[in-house]
């Protein structure tokens, strides 16, 4: 059907071919703009499982703990230079003093007072050592006790779980374990070997309580678990039910060296 009006005849079907043309041509630049103007999609973060997070905070803390260790040992470090110089100079004085003992010059007195300062001097320096040996211990330990999974009682039989690991040998004793014990431990070992336990940290110290450990009711003893000490030390423990971690090398992230801790391992308070 053709409509006139006045001026022209217009097709009616040339027009809707004309606007389904230009509705085509629109499309296009419609979803684009419709595109830049839709706002991104929101990301959905997963969120971490229990034991992820787990194992994100113990990795944290072992790293916190291996960089206040290095720094512990840093300023031990300094202050055993001191010390070893203070020794030597106490050593050196004492040797001066001994050749004007000997003219005639100084009394006997003297001489065993400055042979005192020399006694207090180096018993300093070890005291120095002793507290860097103390530092390496607790770091080894520390890593060992993420590394160990908890021994249950209703798991294992009455004589107590044995794991045998490269760096380390765990045994989980069931006896009634106390450090008032450790008495026993010591007699053991000195009618054994005829000399006195190495004990290297007996209970709780300054550094485990500066750390948040816990190791009121373990001691740690400086023998070689593979050495005939060590061998005899660990038998003992095992027929006795006492629980040990005994480290046969230097835990990675530690210096410390071979070494039996007797008790349960520390357990971090904090």
């Amino acid at each position: 059907m053709t409509i006139i009006n006045n001026r022209k005849t217009v097709n009616p079907t040339k027009l809707i071919i004309a606007a389904l043309l230009l509705s085509l041509a629109a499309t296009p630049a419609l979803v684009q703009a419709q595109r830049r103007k839709a706002p991104p999609a929101a990301k959905v973060k997963s969120q971490p499982t229990q034991a992820e997070a787990a194992r994100v905070a113990r990795t944290k803390a072992r790293t916190d703990l291996a960089k206040a260790t290095a720094e512990y040992k840093s300023s031990l470090t300094r202050l055993l230079e001191l010390r070893e110089a203070n020794a030597k100079k106490a050593a050196a004085q004492t040797e001066k003093l001994r050749e004007l003992y000997k003219e005639g010059i100084i009394s006997k007195q003297e001489i065993e007072k400055s042979e005192g300062e020399i006694v207090e001097a180096r018993a300093a320096v070890e005291e120095v050592r002793a507290k860097m040996g103390a530092a390496d211990t607790l770091l080894a330990e520390a890593m060992i006790e993420d590394e160990i999974q908890p021994i249950t009682i209703a798991k294992f039989p009455s004589a107590g779980s044995y794991v045998r690991k490269t760096a380390y040998i765990r045994f989980n004793g069931l006896g009634n374990w106390s450090l008032s014990n450790a008495g026993q431990v010591s007699s053991f070992f000195a009618s054994k070997f005829g000399r006195v336990l190495p004990v290297s940290a007996f209970g709780q110290s300054e550094l485990h309580n500066r750390w948040g450990f816990n190791h009121h009711n373990a001691m740690d003893v400086a023998v070689h678990p593979d050495g005939r000490e060590g061998q005899a030390l660990i038998a003992y423990l095992q027929s006795a039910g006492i629980p040990f971690i005994a480290f046969r090398q230097a835990v990675p992230g530690s210096a410390s060296g071979p070494h039996i801790h007797i008790g349960r391992p520390s357990s971090r308070t904090r």
